[in-house]
């Protein structure tokens, strides 16, 4: 009981204890009584009202409050489960990404769970708290109430019983922003870790394909070596085979038509110009890279004969 209005008005009432009930037999109202000694109705109509908005914007701001209750212990544990993860100590290794990757997963699973527990979701039940919470303070600031004897006042039992309760709401918000803020720190430097570990990854395999490239023009190389000699050694060989062969068939050719010495010496000669010919159109085109070289090499030799005899002369 206590005045207010600046003692105009007498207000009592009575607020059943938590507990003190079987839920079932609980009602849905409560029950008060105001002494109005002023005249003015309008005034007493504001008293009322204010009455009635402190009591909405009081049942208001713990709606839904054991739900929320239990998502404060379910923040707790889900910060405690993902608290130090990355930061080895004395007596904890630091644990792999893995295992991190791991525990931060489930954290923003059951951090999901915990958001969606309250009637149109945990954050929007903690702006809702903290908005009739202000919205009472300002109620209880109009009703200007006033102390009478040693009974209860109004604003002094809602501090006691209800304010605890509403400011641990409100430091809910900020428990739940500051666990979010840690989820998204863990989630950033494992990202950066992985960017890193992938950067690494494509550096080496950078290395191992030039590496391997190098082998590659290397074994390009010694096969493109190989194959000139392959085909410097063939054109030898044919030379040696077109050498045996005029001598034999001339010799054939001979001895088929027992021809005397002078017929022997044509027949060497006709023969030799048709080998040498088939030897030429085989191996036009080596012979043409030869030519240029050794006309190119001609030509370098006679700048440099010239540019010497300039110098001497000069």
């Amino acid at each position: 009981m206590c005045g207010m209005l600046d003692g105009l008005a007498v207000y009592a009432a009575v607020f059943r204890p938590e507990g003190a009930l079987p839920e079932q037999k609980r009602p849905n109202y409560v029950r008060y009584k105001v002494v109005f000694t002023a005249v003015s109705s309008n005034q007493f109509g504001r008293l009322v009202l204010r009455l009635h908005r402190s009591g909405i914007s009081r049942v208001c701001a713990l709606l839904d409050s054991p739900k929320i209750d239990r998502c404060s212990h379910e923040i707790r544990r889900i910060g405690l489960a993902i608290g130090g993860s990355s930061h080895a100590s004395a007596s904890h290794p630091p644990e792999t990404r893995e295992v991190r990757r791991s525990k931060i997963q489930q954290a923003n699973a059951r951090l999901r769970a915990a958001l969606n527990a309250c009637r149109g979701g945990l954050r929007f039940r903690i702006a809702q708290s903290r908005y009739y919470t202000s919205r009472l303070a300002h109620t209880i600031k109009d009703l200007r109430i006033t102390r009478i004897g040693g009974w209860q006042t109004y604003d002094d039992f809602l501090k006691r019983h209800l304010f605890g309760q509403l400011e641990k709401i409100d430091r809910l918000g900020y428990r739940l922003d500051d666990l979010s803020r840690r989820i998204d720190q863990e989630q950033s430097e494992l990202l950066s870790e992985d960017l890193i570990a992938l950067n690494e990854s494509t550096s080496k395999h950078t290395l191992a394909m030039v590496e391997a490239n190098e082998k590659v023009a290397t074994a390009t190389n010694e096969i493109s070596v190989a194959n000139r000699e392959l085909v410097e050694l063939q054109f030898t060989a044919e030379i040696f085979a077109f050498v045996a062969a005029e001598y034999y068939l001339s010799s054939s050719i001979a001895a088929a038509f027992k021809l005397h010495d002078d017929g022997k010496q044509c027949v060497f000669a006709i023969t030799g110009i048709i080998l040498l010919l088939a030897f030429l159109l085989r191996n036009q085109e080596s012979l043409r890279k030869w030519i240029r070289s050794v006309a190119s090499q001609l030509g370098e030799t006679t700048i440099r004969f010239l540019r010497n005899r300039g110098h001497k002369n000069d």
